[in-house]
């Protein structure tokens, strides 16, 4: 996935904050929790409990995070696993029984690690955290007890977790969509200054017209709507109008072009086909203006219900982390974005100097 640096730092801020307001909160409950049966006389304080709550509050300063860099999510995660687990054994029996209040301690560990890594790194979390349940619940309960029990915590746990990293994927497309308005405003501006270039080589022409000139400005008309909003197909089909596209590319510059097409692609949407022609536009002008590539593969062919457009070709390439930071990869951010809203992949393979791949699909 391709992610902005602005994006990357709003992200980072966002998570900062979600941990030190869910950890704290978690803190003062697990710990007011403790001196509650300790008032009560159920169990003595314990001093992992105290020593355990002590560092994750010491790891909730601003300052803990800029010391232990890299260090600092790990070890957030894992003293707090060590405070939790501890509080779970002190737990009193009988109200483990009653419902285990104590697995509300474990929701803000799995939103925040659901926050930070997204699905995979939730589930992951969910995982740990549901086998150290497990081993205290059942050690310390006999398994008809201890089932419903851990099948409520399982549940609540689990939809915390889903619901955090459905809310950051939907937060990292609302930030790509808004990259991508201002990347369409960008190339606005430069329709426009191109436009006011045509139009004086235009007046140009009037005072000496010239074959040459007439058809080097047709070029340069079509190659304008093309990087800037993209040509209509037209009333042809997408392998029709990307095999005209490749004719046109050949004859602007030195490229040899290998062009395979399967002729029964699955249907698309009107606008998933709007989309494949549209990203192979913008690919196709990546090759033309950057790549420096003396041979291009192209493919266009169907896989079940999904359309894969690949284009592989032997230019520079760079390296696919900049991505991530360097602006001037932002239309195949927006790329990406809009695979994701037809349900479908953007993937790229590149390395500097060994080329690039770029595969596209989208679902029927």
């Amino acid at each position: 996935m391709i992610h902005s640096a602005a994006w990357l730092r709003q992200r980072h801020r966002r998570v900062m904050r979600g941990l030190r307001a869910y950890f704290g909160l978690q803190l003062g409950l697990s710990v007011g929790g403790a001196l509650l049966l300790y008032w009560l006389g159920e169990r003595p304080v314990s001093p992992l409990i105290i020593g355990s709550g002590i560092v994750v509050g010491l790891l909730l300063l601003p300052q803990a995070r800029r010391w232990l860099g890299w260090l600092y999510i790990p070890s957030l995660l894992l003293t707090d696993l060590v405070h939790v687990t501890a509080l779970l054994w002190l737990t009193p029996a009988n109200a483990l029984e009653r419902g285990s209040l104590w697995a509300l301690a474990y929701i803000p560990l799995l939103v925040a690690a659901g926050r930070w890594w997204s699905y995979s790194g939730g589930a992951l979390a969910l995982v740990a955290m549901l086998i150290a349940d497990a081993a205290v619940l059942f050690g310390r309960l006999a398994w008809r007890e201890a089932l419903p029990v851990f099948i409520f915590q399982a549940v609540t746990a689990a939809l915390g977790t889903w619901a955090a990293a459905h809310n950051e994927s939907r937060t990292r497309r609302e930030l790509l969509h808004s990259e991508a308005y201002h990347l369409s405003e960008s190339r606005v501006n430069e329709l426009t200054k191109s436009y006011q270039q045509t139009i004086q080589q235009l007046q140009n022409l009037r005072e000496n017209p010239e074959t040459s000139a007439i058809e080097q400005l047709r070029q340069q008309l079509h190659r304008t709507l093309r990087d800037v909003g993209g040509l209509p197909l037209a009333q042809r089909t997408l392998p029709e109008a990307l095999a005209a596209e490749l004719r046109t590319l050949k004859t602007e510059g030195n490229l040899s072009i290998n062009y395979i097409c399967d002729g029964h692609l699955p249907v698309l949407s009107p606008r998933a086909t709007a989309y494949v022609w549209r990203a192979a536009q913008e690919l196709l002008s990546n090759v033309r203006d950057h790549a420096q590539a003396q041979h291009l593969d192209v493919e266009l062919y169907g896989d079940e219900a999904t359309v894969v457009l690949q284009i592989r070709d032997d230019g520079v390439g760079f390296d696919p982390n900049l991505l991530r930071d360097d602006q001037h990869y932002s239309s195949l951010a927006a790329l990406a974005t809009q695979a994701e809203i037809h349900h479908g992949t953007f993937e790229v393979q590149s390395q500097p100097q060994a080329g690039t791949t770029i595969t596209v699909r989208v679902e029927g």
